[in-house]
């Protein structure tokens, strides 16, 4: 398969983000399962490491899925994409489990960032965004659409 871009990196921002005062970016552990709507009485004592861009469109952006140079590859199976797999400090998918708990605890947005082997670079953004569960094989729910990329 050819790839069509050099680099790709996929964020979402809650609406109510909670680090839209800082300056850096920084790497963030959560607990993604602990209070999520969809399941009230599930807690798993499980933390996540998030990367939280504060640079990218006014910050406050988790970033969630992340290609650079190839080092990682992302022609996975089911259970590689349901748990994530890669390195969060170079390549990496979160997993779709963490984003259907994440998504459902708050309203998110969706910005994806290209950019081709020549330098072009192009973004798509969703005023909503929302990953179902796996009973729906993680059904992607967006909004409306903005940006330069295409629809």
């Amino acid at each position: 398969m050819v790839e069509l871009f050099s680099f790709l990196q996929v964020y979402m921002k809650s609406h109510g983000t909670v680090l839209k005062s800082s300056t850096a970016s920084i790497l963030l552990a959560i607990n993604p399962y602990k209070w999520c709507l969809h399941h009230p009485t599930l807690y798993i004592q499980s933390t996540v490491l998030l990367y939280c861009d504060m640079d990218t469109d006014g910050g406050g952006w988790t970033v969630f899925q992340k290609r650079l140079d190839g080092s990682v590859g992302f022609y996975n199976g089911w259970s590689s994409y349901k748990y994530g797999f890669g390195n969060i400090n170079s390549e990496y998918w979160l997993g779709n489990e963490k984003l259907f708990y994440l998504t459902a605890q708050s309203n998110y947005e969706l910005r994806v960032d290209l950019s081709d082997f020549e330098g072009n670079e192009r973004y798509a953004r969703y005023d909503s965004f929302r990953l179902g569960d796996e009973a729906t094989y993680y059904e992607l729910l967006l909004g409306a659409y903005s940006g330069n990329a295409g629809k």
